[in-house]
């Protein structure tokens, strides 16, 4: 999603999104382009860890 709101001009290259406010677990997602990738951090808090095999 990120890359498209950033290719549409719909957002900065470096914006910080929103999430969880309905669950209230209100979170800031950081996102930043670099050439033709994205970045996405912030900061967690470590509730479950694990690997998936796909």
């Amino acid at each position: 999603m990120a890359q498209w709101l950033i290719n549409d001009g719909l957002v900065e290259p470096t914006y910080i999104a929103s999430q969880g406010t309905i669950l209230e677990r209100t979170g800031r997602v950081h996102l930043r382009q670099f050439s033709d990738e994205i970045w996405v951090g912030g900061q967690v808090i470590e509730v479950i860890r694990g690997e998936i095999d796909l």
